[in-house]
């Protein structure tokens, strides 16, 4: 299994990025924000947590894991979201800690209503995603990550 992670910050192999910056960056947001889809995001994600807590306990939270791409070709495919962060192969520090494969095409902003909202969770963490979308795979780990080398995509 192939991991990949884009990362603003130049690294070098050996590196170690600690699970829950992006529950992190999200706890720090201030308000009022000046666009629109800041606030979508973000109560986008507030969902995901929320379904996640009510219906599916046993997966890791978004809030406090790591995000990889799973194989080279979600990797490529997601690099366009990413144009100026460097990706990294990476491999999990800790492999035995609670991991969850999404797919991060399902979890991108969507127009919609609150309900519709709800009902994405529900099939973000309820689908087998390796069969539904192999080429959009996302690990969540609650262990850190290594770098290993720079990934040429």
């Amino acid at each position: 299994m192939e991991l990949y992670h884009f990362c603003q910050t130049p690294l070098e192999s050996g590196a170690v990025i600690k699970p829950g910056n992006w529950g992190r960056l999200m706890l720090l947001e201030s308000f009022p924000k000046t666009k629109a889809a800041d606030v979508e995001n973000i109560l986008f994600d507030v969902v995901l947590e929320n379904v996640r807590l009510a219906l599916y306990s046993d997966k890791p939270s978004r809030f406090a894991c790591v995000y990889t791409c799973l194989g080279i070709e979600s990797a490529r495919l997601f690099a366009p979201k990413r144009p100026y962060y460097p990706c990294y192969k990476v491999e999990l520090v800790y492999p035995d800690r609670p991991t969850f494969c999404g797919s991060w095409q399902h979890v991108e902003q969507r127009s919609g209503s609150l309900k519709s909202w709800h009902s994405l969770a529900k099939t973000y963490w309820s689908t087998d995603w390796r069969t539904q979308s192999p080429n959009t795979l996302e690990l969540l780990s609650l262990s850190p990550i290594r770098i290993v080398d720079e990934a040429n995509l």
